[in-house]
This record gives C-alpha cells, structure tokens and sequence, in this order.
C-alpha cells in the first residue's frame, strides 16, 4: 500500500465575514479581517481615533457594530488618510 503524503505548506482558507446582518456585533478578528490589518495596527488606529471605537465590550472584549465598520470602510475621509 502506497504512503500517502499530506502538503502541509498550504494555508487554511480564511473564513468570510459575514456583513449581510448590519446590527451584527463583530468582534475584532473579524474586523481585522475586513479592514486588512493587524491586532496592533488595529488598537493604534483606535487609540489614534484613525477607526471607529467599539460599541460595546463584552466579557472585556471589544465588538463593532457591522454597520459601523462598513461605513468606515466607505468612508471617503478614510481614503484621504
């Protein structure tokens, strides 16, 4: 019986964020993803006032309103920055 080998090179393919409830509460992967960045770059622009704060915290972690995010993102100021 031959041995059969496994590539494990190959990159898991990301989950998709799912936008099509705007009132959805987003927690930070989740926008990291959307935006593109990193945790750090993330808290920076927070803390720089670059991005939206959260709307709300739960258990002490951060969540974005899906809406928010969105429009950040379609923001015309943003494309300035």
């Amino acid at each position: 019986m031959p041995i059969q080998t496994i590539d494990t090179t190959q990159k898991r393919p990301r989950a998709t964020v799912d936008t099509s409830h705007p009132d959805a509460m987003l927690h930070g992967n989740a926008v990291r993803e959307l935006v593109g960045v990193g945790p750090d770059t993330l808290r920076r622009w927070v803390d720089g006032g670059l991005f939206p704060k959260p709307t709300v915290r739960i258990m002490g972690r951060p969540r974005w309103r899906c809406q928010v995010v969105l429009d950040w993102l379609r923001s015309p100021s943003r494309q300035t920055a």
